[in-house]
C-alpha cells in the first residue's frame, strides 16, 4: 500500500492507530457526487491521489490499482492505493476493472510504461469525479448497457473520445485541457508526468485567473480589464452581455490549439497557456482602454 497526503496534515502513526484509520477510510467512489462539485473541494483530493501514484513509482515503475472503489481516502484526506509488481512478460495481472483500464492493454504486446497507464486511468477517474455521476452516466449510458464488454470495447476503440470538460463552462480551462490530455487514447500524445500534474494542480492561480475572465468578465480586473457593468444606458444588462461575448471571443482568439506535445510534459502545456495568457492580457488591456476612453468622451 502507498499513501499520498495533502500538505499540512500530520504523519500517520503506527500500530493499532493506523489500522483504525484504515477502517475509517472511505473509498474514493463515495466522493463522486450526483452533480458537479466546486473545483476547490476536489482539486486537493486529486493532488493527493497523484502524489500517492508518484510515491508508488519512486523506486521502480509500477502499475497502480486505480479504481474509485479501491482508492481509500482517510479522515485526514490522505490517500491509500494498492500497487502491482512491475509487469513481467508472460505473466497475468489484474488492473482496476473493465471501466477503469487503458487502451494499450488491448494490444497484442505487453502493456506500455506504467506511467502511461497510471496517467490515463487517473485522468478518467478525475473526469468522472468532476463531471458528476448524472452527467457521466448520461454520456456513457450506451457503454454501460453492455457492462464490462461495453467498457472494454470503448477503451480499446481509439476513435472514441470523452466529451471535453471545457464544454461544461464550469472549470478552469487549463485544468480541463490537462485532463483531456491525460485521457488521450494515443499514449504517444498523453500527459504522463504525474509529479508535474500534481504540482500544476496544486498551483492553479494562472488557470483560475483565466477561468474568471472567460466565465465572469466582471471579475477581470486582475488582467487590467475594466469591464464592470454600468447603469447609464436603457438596457445595461444587454451591454454587459455584449461585453461577455467580446471577452469570450478574445479568449478563443488566443486560446492554445493543443498541438502535439513533444515531451508529453506538464511544463510544455503550462508554457503554452502562459503564452496565451500574456496575449489575452494584451488584448484585454487594449479593449479596456478603448471602453474607458469611450466613457470619458461621453462624460
Amino acid at each position: 500500500m502507498v499513501t499520498g497526503k495533502q500538505s499540512g496534515g500530520g504523519a500517520s502513526q503506527a500500530g493499532n492507530h493506523a489500522i483504525e484509520k484504515r477502517r475509517r477510510a472511505r473509498p474514493l467512489s463515495k466522493w463522486i457526487a450526483d452533480d458537479p462539485e466546486p473545483i476547490g473541494e476536489l482539486l486537493p483530493l486529486m493532488v493527493s491521489v497523484l502524489e500517492a501514484i508518484a510515491k508508488a513509482n519512486e523506486t521502480e515503475p509500477r502499475f497502480c490499482n486505480l479504481n474509485p472503489g479501491k482508492i481509500l481516502v482517510r479522515e485526514d484526506q490522505s490517500v491509500q492505493i494498492a500497487t502491482h509488481k512491475p509487469f513481467e512478460l508472460g505473466k497475468t495481472f489484474d488492473l482496476g476493472s473493465a471501466k477503469y483500464t487503458c487502451p494499450e492493454f488491448f494490444g497484442e504486446t505487453a502493456p506500455g510504461a506504467p506511467a502511461e497507464a497510471n496517467a490515463y486511468i487517473a485522468g478518467f477517474i478525475f473526469y468522472e469525479l468532476l463531471l458528476g455521476r448524472k452527467l457521466f452516466d448520461a454520456q456513457f449510458k450506451d457503454v454501460e448497457k453492455n457492462g464490462n464488454l461495453g467498457w472494454l470495447t470503448w477503451h480499446a476503440d481509439m476513435t472514441k473520445r470523452a466529451a471535453s470538460l471545457n464544454e461544461m463552462n464550469r472549470y478552469p480551462v487549463f485544468i480541463c485541457r490537462v485532463l483531456d490530455r491525460m485521457i488521450e487514447k494515443n499514449p504517444t500524445n498523453r500527459l504522463t508526468d504525474i509529479n508535474g500534474i500534481a504540482r500544476a494542480f496544486g498551483n492553479v492561480s494562472n488557470a483560475t485567473m483565466v477561468y474568471k475572465i472567460v466565465r465572469d468578465p466582471s471579475s477581470a480586473v486582475a488582467s487590467g480589464a475594466v469591464v464592470a457593468a454600468h447603469g447609464d444606458g436603457p438596457r445595461p444588462w444587454l451591454a454587459n452581455l455584449g461585453r461577455q461575448k467580446i471577452w469570450t471571443l478574445l479568449w478563443k482568439r488566443v486560446a492554445p490549439k493543443e498541438p502535439h506535445l513533444c515531451q508529453r510534459s506538464i511544463e510544455e502545456l503550462e508554457h503554452i497557456f502562459q503564452d496565451a495568457e500574456t496575449r489575452f492580457r494584451k488584448f484585454g488591456s487594449i479593449f479596456s482602454f478603448s471602453q474607458t476612453a469611450k466613457r470619458k468622451a461621453r462624460g
